[in-house]
């Protein structure tokens, strides 16, 4: 990999809603589907927002940046639609959300972590001369079964067709979070039908959030050659 810079990247794909206020993390247990208390031996966790409906609103990451705030990291098309539906909420809670201008940055090292190597870096504003990360992690997230929802998939699936639950990205004994009664209705009754499946691709990528050829809803898509086109993604059938 070339460009590197203190193994620093930025990830422009992604973006970041910084939520605070004193009890910020007990109001986020409240409706995250993660257990946000894994942050204390780990600085980023998978997590998801849902609707009452339980579909899934925004997939990504909280991270802790202190112990009054803590970041959630989701796709870049999210944000807006992050803080509506979460901010009649936190009005109750005294916690405030903010979406950040700057952009996320991805540092590079052999330890364990967030996708195993990627360790995400917020409130870093100095991104000048640091390349885009964002198709390695892309790759990566497609790789690894991660569905990451955008704004052309938000509130259409349960967290089990996407299997976010097979992600730590839901749990299912620490209580109550928005959607909770049909999310776990549906895993206890076995009512998901649907699945989440790897496809490869070439020629004309698909477009995310459309029925491909093979009547798959696509979630995600990477390219991995561009002579010839070809890649991967992921999808719902």
């Amino acid at each position: 990999m070339v460009g590197t810079k203190r193994s620093l990247f930025t990830w422009r794909q992604a973006a970041v809603v910084c939520v605070t206020g004193n009890d910020v993390e007990e109001f986020l247990q409240n409706y995250l589907t993660c257990d946000l208390t894994r942050l204390q031996t780990a600085p980023t966790i998978p997590m998801t927002l849902c609707n009452l409906k339980g579909r899934v609103v925004v997939s990504g990451w909280a991270h802790r940046h202190t112990s009054d705030m803590l970041d959630l990291v989701v796709h870049q098309s999210l944000p807006n639609i992050l803080v509506d539906v979460l901010t009649p909420y936190a009005r109750f809670s005294q916690c405030e959300l903010h979406p950040l201008k700057e952009p996320v940055q991805v540092e590079i090292n052999d330890t364990p972590g967030f996708l195993d190597t990627y360790h995400l870096h917020t409130h870093a504003d100095d991104a000048d001369g640091l390349d885009d990360l964002s198709d390695n992690l892309n790759d990566a997230l497609v790789r690894s079964g991660f569905a990451w929802v955008t704004d052309a998939s938000t509130g259409q699936f349960l967290p089990q067709v996407l299997n976010l639950h097979e992600q730590a990205a839901v749990d299912f004994d620490k209580g109550c979070y928005l959607g909770q009664e049909v999310v776990a209705r549906a895993q206890f009754r076995g009512q998901v039908k649907k699945q989440l499946n790897p496809f490869d691709w070439s020629g004309e990528p698909p477009e995310i959030g459309t029925l491909d050829s093979a009547g798959r809803f696509v979630i995600s898509v990477a390219k991995l050659s561009q002579t010839p086109p070809r890649g991967h993604g992921l999808a719902v059938k």
